[in-house]
C-alpha cells in the first residue's frame, strides 16, 4: 500500500503495458482496497524484511493453485524496470519442464564489493572465496521459476515446517530461499544465471540500453522510481 502511487504507478505506465496473451503481470498487495488492476490481497504484510518469508511462501502458493495455466513465474520488486519479451525470449531456450530457478546470481556481486561479508553475516558460515552459484540471486532484479520448481521449492518448505528458525529467519527473501535450497538438497532444483539481469547498476546500465539494445532483460532500480520511464523511453 505504502507505495502504489509511486513505484506501482509508474509500473503501470511503462512496463505493464507489455502484457499479451503469454504474460501478465500481478500486484500481491498489503491492501485489501487497492486500485491497482489485477491485485492480490492474501493478508496483512508481517513487515520487516522485503518480503517476508510468509509472505514470498503465499505467493508461491498462488503460483501453484491459481496460476497452474503457466510455465513460468516471477517474484519481482516493484522498483525494477523488466522486458517481458526479453524475458520469453531467453527462457524460449530452456525446458521449462525442468525444475529451475533463474536469476541475477553472477552480476550483482561484481556491482558489490562487499558480498562477502554479506554472505557470512547472513549465512553464518565462511564465503567462497569466488562468486559463483553457491550465492543467491538478487532479488530486486526477480526471482523466475519454472513450474515443477515453485512445487518443489514448496516442498522443500514443507520439509522444514519444524525448523522455525530457518523458516522465519530475519532475512531477505533472495537469501533465505538460498539457504533452504542449500540445506534441502540442491540437485532439487536447477540455478541458471540470466545475464540481463542486474541487481545493482541501475544508472549505469542506461549506456548499454542506448548502444545495445536488447542486452537488458531485468534492471533493478534501487528505489530510483525516475528510471522506470527513462529506461521505458529509450524501447
Amino acid at each position: 500500500m505504502q507505495y502504489e502511487e509511486s513505484r506501482c504507478k509508474a509500473i503501470l505506465e511503462t512496463w505493464w503495458q507489455k502484457q499479451n496473451d503469454r504474460i501478465s503481470v500481478s500486484f500481491w498487495t498489503d491492501s485489501p482496497s487497492s486500485f491497482l488492476p489485477s491485485a492480490i490481497y492474501k493478508a496483512p504484510y508481517p513487515g520487516g524484511c522485503t518480503y517476508h518469508p510468509s509472505t514470498f511462501k503465499g505467493i508461491l502458493d498462488h503460483f501453484k493453485t491459481q496460476e497452474s495455466g503457466f510455465d513460468w513465474f516471477m517474484v519481482v520488486d516493484d522498483d525494477t524496470y523488466v522486458y517481458p519479451d526479453r524475458l520469453l525470449s531467453f527462457l524460449a531456450t530452456v525446458d521449462e519442464g525442468l525444475s529451475l530457478l533463474v536469476g541475477d546470481f553472477i552480476n550483482w556481486p561484481l556491482r558489490y564489493p562487499s558480498w562477502r561479508d554479506v554472505y557470512e553475516s547472513c549465512l553464518k558460515k565462511p564465503a567462497p572465496l569466488n562468486y559463483d552459484y553457491r550465492l543467491w540471486p538478487g532479488g530486486g532484479a526477480g526471482l523466475v521459476f519454472s513450474a515443477s520448481g515453485v512445487s518443489n521449492v514448496l516442498d522443500m518448505i514443507k520439509e522444514l515446517e519444524a525448523d522455525q528458525s530457518t523458516l522465519l529467519a530475519p532475512i531477505n527473501h533472495d537469501v533465505w530461499l538460498h539457504r533452504i535450497i542449500e540445506e534441502q538438497g540442491a540437485s532439487r532444483i536447477a540455478r541458471i544465471h540470466c545475464p540481463g539481469f542486474h541487481q545493482f547498476g541501475d544508472r549505469e546500465l542506461l549506456p548499454v540500453e542506448k548502444s545495445r539494445p536488447g542486452v537488458l532483460v531485468s534492471v533493478h532500480l534501487n528505489h530510483d522510481i525516475e528510471l522506470m520511464h527513462t529506461f521505458h523511453k529509450l524501447l
